[in-house]
């Protein structure tokens, strides 16, 4: 039963972007606008609120309800589709505040959680990315911020999202958000700090290629200092500047290998 409700939000008409993700919308004691249960699970007596009262924002926040004795085997399931077309070839992350309001339940009943879950779908019905929290599931009673961040396929079709939950207890939602992680790789300020360090690289490749160490330090070791002398102290001198060297040589092979 469990593995078969997963598959629910294939059926769905993907929308073009993601309605009221926030919940800024609804009446209270209504299903939040731009989410929806499934019927399947409205049936077995699962619902979702939107409230006004009791949120962590002062905008609204939406509260999964499931009936007091759930089937075994079926979870409650408050989600959205939307069209992967803008966010082909990103990394997405799906963010949102969640609480689980403890239900009364009898002393041998086991106590329930939330799942927040994110999934990507492909042609011919084949799945993309899919992460439902299964390994670190919800079960403070506190709100608290949790994310999900995934690759969505360059040929991806649709995204769903939502929160899942397991019990009697009530899950409350709040402030869901969905982004594209940005790029860390690329952009003016990486290029600039890519820029120094390869003429950095460059002048101290120049100096090792002279064997010339006074430059080599003061560019790789700034804090090295070179100096001779005769007797004891002119000894300890070369036995420094000859880890020195060592080190640098180390430090040259690996930096050589950046971009």
């Amino acid at each position: 039963m469990r593995a078969a409700l997963l598959l629910l939000p294939t059926l769905l008409v993907a929308q073009s972007a993601p309605p009221n993700l926030a919940f800024e919308k609804g009446t209270p004691g209504d299903p939040p606008p731009g989410w929806h249960v499934p019927q399947v699970l409205q049936a077995l007596g699962y619902s979702a609120e939107f409230r006004r009262e009791g949120c962590r924002s002062a905008a609204g926040c939406a509260v999964l309800l499931a009936p007091s004795a759930p089937p075994p085997d079926t979870f409650g399931n408050l989600m959205q589709s939307f069209d992967a077309a803008p966010f082909r070839g990103q990394t997405v992350r799906l963010r949102a505040w969640v609480k689980l309001q403890p239900a009364a339940l009898p002393d041998h009943a086991a106590a329930g959680h939330a799942q927040m879950w994110l999934r990507v779908d492909l042609p011919n019905q084949q799945m993309g990315f899919f992460d439902n929290m299964g390994d670190r599931p919800i079960s403070s009673p506190e709100w608290k911020s949790y994310e999900v961040t995934g690759e969505v396929s360059t040929n991806a079709e649709s995204i769903h999202i939502g929160v899942m939950s397991f019990g009697a207890g009530p899950v409350w939602i709040d402030s869901p958000a969905f982004d594209i992680v940005p790029d860390t790789t690329s952009g003016p300020e990486v290029n600039a700090v890519r820029s120094a360090l390869q003429k950095l690289y460059a002048r101290i490749d120049s100096a090792y290629a002279q064997s010339d160490l006074d430059a080599v330090a003061s560019l790789a070791l700034p804090d090295a200092q070179t100096r001779f002398s005769w007797g004891q102290s002119g000894y300890l001198c070369r036995r420094r500047c000859s880890r020195s060297w060592r080190k640098w040589k180390k430090v040259r092979s690996t930096l050589r290998d950046r971009p």
